[in-house]
């Protein structure tokens, strides 16, 4: 469908979680590499740093920009991915799920495409919806608390306690508490998962 893609490789990365802030920059680089053009570069580096300096809607304006410059021929859905989060987080989930559509089009098992697709259905109380795309997420990257924070208050909001407790113990064993309780279930009763 769209001449020049090729999958996105696997990426294994010793000791990422003493340091996280790498995670961020590859993504950072990875939205940059979807263009080689110099001045939409520059929109997407000065809407990095406008979103790291918690200003989401200049930063909107700047990835917007760069999405309109790229057009149809982006490589890469970290970009369009970024931009949706920050018009979730504003409370724009038209427009973000419109930026999702386009990149559920070409990357289809995206992990992140389809987290930010369940968070925006959560935020707009289509539970049914959430849960299906929450569903696909799991099963590109099962390691995203998230997920789990999401199908349990999905559960609660349906009254399935079965999979509430089955995403509750998902979520404490990814929180390595076996058995226990995990204490990001408490994140619950705080408001929607997110990020």
């Amino acid at each position: 469908l769209s001449p020049g893609l090729s999958p996105q490789p696997l990426k294994f990365v010793r000791g990422s979680r003493q340091n996280s802030t790498s995670g961020d920059e590859e993504e950072d680089e990875a939205a940059l590499l979807a263009t080689k053009d110099k001045p939409t570069r520059n929109r997407v580096r000065l809407g990095n740093l406008l979103r790291n300096a918690q200003r989401p809607k200049a930063a909107a304006i700047e990835y917007e920009d760069a999405v309109q410059r790229i057009g149809a021929k982006f490589s890469s859905p970290s970009l369009h991915n970024r931009l949706a989060a920050i018009y979730i987080e504003l409370g724009n989930p038209a427009r973000a799920h419109e930026l999702l559509d386009q990149v559920v089009e070409k990357f289809p098992d995206d992990p992140q495409t389809r987290i930010l697709l369940g968070r925006a259905a959560l935020r707009a109380e289509y539970y049914d919806e959430a849960k299906s795309q929450y569903g696909h997420a799991i099963w590109e990257n099962p390691f995203n608390p998230e997920v789990y924070l999401a199908l349990a208050k999905i559960a609660g909001v349906q009254g399935d306690d079965k999979a509430k407790k089955d995403a509750e113990r998902n979520l404490s064993l990814l929180a390595g508490h076996g058995s226990g309780q995990a204490t990001a279930v408490i994140e619950l009763a705080r408001g929607e998962p997110f990020g």
